[in-house]
């Protein structure tokens, strides 16, 4: 009898103590960072970082990327850069530190997760990438971040609540924060814009084996290489001239493909 109530008091033990560890583990592991990726259209503030003097006197731009840390209640524990040009990790390191998210959840429970905050460093030719961008957006959907400067805040959050939409909903939407844009650059700016939107444009129609979408961007180039306002480059003029005069051909060659494209990639 004695040897059988020992045991039992041993098994009872076990048990409890194995569901103690059990319970530990559990703990430990709830402690874990999830991965989330790219997390900017999950914030709730995303203040933009400043554009460093330095950066700006020797024409640096470009993407940056932080890797942060958010805790339950949706705020920055830590904040890393991992890429971008060394002149612009500082500032973008500060601004993530200021973003704040809404808590990500798990099974309806808070839960600490890592992720990635992109910003979009857009120097003098940035609107022409930025154009780029939104116009294969238009017509492909958003399948990353797309990142404005300070002073397009109402623009840059529809684009963050537009990626939490459906592509259909993006293609007839995203024409109206378009229109927003363009009502507020600078004409030079807007021509930068607007032949990226043209190029974006063409180069979904080779993509798509689409002409009829080639010639709709070329057309749009030439419409811009016909006056270009003060403060486009020489180059950017040139190369809008070459692109034009493949907009009124009948049908293109092998060789007219290959120079367009590689004008517009």
């Amino acid at each position: 009898m004695f040897n059988r109530s020992f045991l039992l008091i041993l098994f009872s033990v076990f048990i409890f103590s194995s569901t103690d560890i059990y319970a530990q583990d559990n703990a430990t592991n709830s402690q874990k960072p999830i991965s989330k990726g790219v997390v900017n259209g999950s914030a709730i503030s995303l203040p933009k970082p400043t554009y460093p003097a330095s950066a700006l006197a020797i024409g640096v731009s470009g993407a940056v990327s932080v890797q942060v840390i958010i805790n339950e209640e949706g705020i920055v524990e830590s904040a890393t850069a991992v890429s971008g040009h060394p002149l612009l990790r500082k500032s973008s390191i500060e601004a993530a530190r200021q973003s704040k998210f809404k808590p990500f959840k798990l099974q309806g429970q808070p839960i600490k997760v890592s992720g990635v905050i992109v910003y979009n460093f857009v120097g003098e030719k940035g609107w022409m990438s930025i154009g780029k961008s939104i116009g294969l957006a238009e017509i492909k959907g958003i399948s990353s971040p797309i990142n404005l400067p300070s002073g397009f805040i109402d623009e840059q959050n529809q684009f963050n609540q537009l990626m939490k939409s459906s592509t259909e909903v993006q293609q007839n939407q995203l024409p109206n924060t378009i229109a927003l844009i363009k009502a507020k650059l600078i004409q030079k700016d807007l021509w930068h814009f607007e032949f990226g939107l043209a190029k974006a444009k063409t180069l979904s129609g080779f993509e798509s084996k689409n002409d009829d979408l080639i010639f709709e961007g070329l057309k749009e180039i030439k419409a811009l290489s016909v006056n270009p306002p003060i403060g486009v480059k020489t180059y950017l003029r040139k190369i809008s001239e070459k692109l034009s005069g493949y907009a009124d051909k009948a049908e293109l060659t092998d060789e007219d493909r290959k120079n367009i494209f590689q004008y517009i990639k």
